[in-house]
């Protein structure tokens, strides 16, 4: 819960935030809801839509007894877009270095974000949410597409431990800019 207060702290200070997850309560506190399934993103609309959609909630979470939660930001929402992803693509065969064909993770996936929303992606596991996070963050590089931000997007996982895999911090964070052409120190 300490995560989701400190969510709610960040958008309540009119930051844009791009919340993965798969509880229900979570998407539903959104002013908007991504699905991805297999790549593509199948729903993209309101939170109050989204829990109308009774065939998609079932497929996601299991049953369609939804309760609203008032977003009380929502009344605030500015024009301004703070991120756009234009006909992003991704395959893992990037970095297989076997040259194996892989399927896609995702193609020509678009969306973008206006500053102060929340807005929750999710889908069953497996989808490319968090590839698509990673690729935002710029810890992957997308095959075809392009991503523009007013600022750097921070990724921040629910498990941050399973995110490391470097024996220095450093080096976890030069991780990024080096995917970018950044090198030195």
């Amino acid at each position: 819960t300490e995560i989701i207060s400190l969510i709610d702290q960040w958008h309540k200070k009119g930051h844009t935030v791009l919340h993965v997850t798969h509880d229900k309560d979570e998407a539903l506190a959104a002013d908007r809801v991504l699905v991805l399934d297999t790549g593509t993103v199948s729903f993209d609309g309101s939170s109050d839509c989204f829990r109308k959609n009774s065939t998609l909630v079932s497929s996601l979470f299991g049953d369609d007894s939804w309760y609203i939660k008032k977003n009380e930001a929502g009344a605030r929402l500015a024009d301004t877009t703070v991120l756009a992803v234009e006909n992003l693509s991704f395959s893992y065969q990037n970095y297989s270095g076997r040259g194996q064909t892989l399927p896609p993770v995702f193609s020509q996936l678009s969306f973008s974000l206006k500053k102060g929303t929340l807005t929750a992606l999710t889908g069953p596991s497996g989808c490319g949410k968090s590839t698509l996070l990673e690729c935002i963050a710029g810890l992957l590089a997308p095959k075809e597409g392009a991503i523009a931000a007013d600022a750097r997007p921070v990724l921040a996982l629910q498990e941050s431990e399973a995110a490391l895999f470097e024996t220095v911090a450093a080096d976890d964070g030069a991780f990024g800019p080096g995917n970018n052409g950044v090198s030195g120190k």
